[in-house]
């Protein structure tokens, strides 16, 4: 679940937990990724377009960044898309409509997070 300062939170079962094959069960809500914490460098990036949202199939950011990683996470806390890249688009066509989280990364640190939709 995504909550209103958008940290991602999981409660209940997962067969696939963070990326990895597990039965994993949570009976009090367990933190995934807490936007709040992020270094002053990202919060500072208000300028950070990610765009059109919601979207069907591909999803753009507008800084010229070298992002290298992408993390995409479902509502319920799965990590649900890996992906290295080196532009700035990413094809989300493969997955079910609904609201995600992604985490966009270079040089290994967060430089950007936000909620999108996929329609």
């Amino acid at each position: 679940m995504v909550k209103e300062d958008n940290s991602l939170w999981f409660l209940g079962i997962s067969e696939t937990f963070q990326g990895f094959e597990s039965n994993f069960v949570a009976t009090d809500p367990l933190l995934i990724y807490d936007c709040k914490n992020l270094p002053d460098s990202a919060k500072n990036n208000f300028d950070f377009l990610l765009y059109p949202n919601p979207t069907s199939d591909i999803i753009f950011w507008n800084k010229d960044i070298s992002i290298r990683k992408i993390t995409v996470y479902s509502e319920n806390g799965d990590a649900v898309l890996f992906k290295n890249v080196s532009s700035n688009s990413l094809d989300v066509s493969s997955l079910a409509h609904g609201t995600y989280i992604i985490k966009l990364e270079a040089n290994s640190r967060t430089v950007y997070h936000s909620k999108f939709i996929k329609k």
